[in-house]
C-alpha cells in the first residue's frame, strides 16, 4: 500500500520556532522584493534549494548569510536581528482548528494507479507550483521512483511525528496533485476521488505533526488547499454539493493560513460557479468580485473575476454590466505576463482562447 508520510527527523526541534521566524521574515521580504528563490540565491551565491529550505525553516542560515540578505533585499538589518540575543519568540503555533478535515476513509488498499501521459517531468505543471520553490522550476521523479518515494515515506509512518520536509516528497505530493488533475479530465471515479481526499487528509496529518513540533506546516497547508479544490470539484460532479462546499471551506482557510493567493482566487472561482449554477446572482457576483481582490496585479486572476461578473449580470439580465466585463476580461487576458502563463497556462494559447470564448459565450 502507498502510504503518505512522516517523515525523519532533520533539524533540532529546540532551534525550530527561531529558524521558522527567520523564514518566514525571509519569504516575506523575497516576495516583496519581487525575487524567486532562483533569482535570489544566485544573487547571494547559493543554489535555490537552501534558500528554499531556509524558507521553510528547515536549517540555520550559513554564517554571513543573513547580513548579505538584509543588504540585498533592504530589510534593515531585520533578518540579522532575528538571530541576534534579542529575538523575541515568534507567535504561538496555529490552533488545531487549522488541521480539522472532512472525516472520511482513512485507509486504502492502494493509490489509484495514473498513466504515464497524466505524471508531469517538471513543476509548476497545469499551474501547480512546488509548495517549497515555487515557479523557480523543479524536476520531478519518474512515476515508478515516485511510488518508491510515498513507500519509503510511508515506512516512518509509525516511527513518529515528523520534523523535517522532504523536498523529494513534496514534488511527488505535487506531482500526484497535477496527475490527478490531468485524469479527472477523462472521468473522476470513485477511486480517484478516494486517492485525493486520502492523500489530502495525511498532509493535513503531516502538518498537524510539524505545527505540534514548532515547525511550519504552511508548505504541507498550502499543498492541502489545492488539493481540497480538487476534492471538492470531483465531489460537485458526483452530486455531492455538501461534501464538496465542505472541502472548499477547508481549502479556502488553508490558503488563508498560508497566504497562498493563487489557491484562493481559484478556489473563489468555484464557489461562484455553484452560486451562479444555483441561480444566486448576488452570491455569485460577491464571489467573483472577493476573487478579483485577492490580487489586482495578476492578470489570469483578473480575467477569470470578470468573466465571472460578466455571467453574473447575465444572471439578472443587465446586458450593460455583462458586456463590459467581458470586455475588460478581453483587455487582461491580452496582456498576460510571465507570470500569468505559468499560473493559468490553461487560459494562454488557442486552447485558452476557447475556453474564454466559451465563457463569454455562455454569458452572452
Amino acid at each position: 500500500m502507498n502510504r503518505l508520510p512522516h517523515t525523519p527527523v532533520t533539524t533540532k526541534v529546540a532551534s525550530a520556532p527561531l529558524w521558522v521566524e527567520f523564514g518566514r521574515t525571509l519569504r516575506s521580504r523575497r516576495r516583496l522584493a519581487g525575487l524567486t528563490q532562483q533569482q535570489l540565491g544566485l544573487r547571494v551565491g547559493y543554489h535555490h534549494s537552501l534558500i528554499s529550505k531556509l524558507e521553510a525553516g528547515l536549517r540555520e542560515p550559513p554564517a554571513g548569510l543573513p547580513r548579505r540578505l538584509d543588504d540585498l533585499l533592504q530589510t534593515g538589518g531585520d533578518l540579522s536581528a532575528l538571530l541576534s540575543n534579542d529575538w523575541a519568540p515568534p507567535p504561538p503555533a496555529l490552533h488545531r482548528t487549522h488541521f480539522s478535515v472532512i472525516p472520511g476513509e482513512d485507509t486504502l488498499a492502494g493509490l489509484a494507479p495514473l498513466e504515464g501521459r497524466f505524471w508531469p517531468a517538471r513543476l509548476p505543471d497545469h499551474g501547480l507550483p512546488c509548495p517549497l520553490h515555487a515557479d523557480a522550476g523543479c524536476d520531478v521523479p519518474s512515476y515508478a521512483d515516485a511510488l518508491t518515494v510515498l513507500a519509503a515515506v510511508g515506512a516512518a509512518d509509525d516511527g513518529g511525528p515528523p520534523i523535517g520536509v522532504d523536498p523529494d516528497v513534496m514534488h511527488v505530493l505535487t506531482a500526484l496533485l497535477a496527475g490527478y488533475t490531468r485524469a479527472g479530465f477523462v472521468g473522476a471515479t470513485a477511486g480517484l476521488v478516494s486517492s485525493v481526499e486520502y492523500v489530502l487528509r495525511r498532509v493535513v496529518r503531516w502538518a498537524e505533526a510539524l505545527n505540534a513540533h514548532g515547525r511550519s506546516p504552511h508548505a504541507q497547508l498550502r499543498l492541502a488547499a489545492d488539493y481540497a479544490q480538487l476534492a471538492g470539484r470531483y465531489r460537485m460532479q458526483q452530486g455531492q454539493s455538501v461534501m464538496g462546499m465542505s472541502w472548499y471551506d477547508r481549502g479556502l482557510n488553508w490558503a488563508d493560513v498560508c497566504d497562498a493567493q493563487g489557491a484562493r482566487a481559484s478556489l473563489l472561482g468555484d464557489v461562484c460557479t455553484l452560486a451562479r449554477l444555483d441561480g444566486d446572482a448576488t452570491a455569485a457576483l460577491s464571489y467573483a468580485r472577493a476573487m478579483e481582490a485577492v490580487d489586482p496585479a495578476r492578470g489570469w486572476i483578473v480575467t477569470l473575476a470578470q468573466l465571472y461578473q460578466a455571467r453574473g449580470h447575465a444572471l439578472v439580465g443587465d446586458a450593460a454590466e455583462c458586456r463590459r466585463h467581458i470586455a475588460l476580461a478581453h483587455y487582461r487576458l491580452n496582456r498576460f505576463d510571465e507570470r500569468d502563463r505559468i499560473e493559468a497556462p490553461w487560459l494562454t494559447g488557442l486552447t485558452g482562447r476557447l475556453r474564454t470564448e466559451a465563457t463569454v459565450g455562455g454569458a452572452l
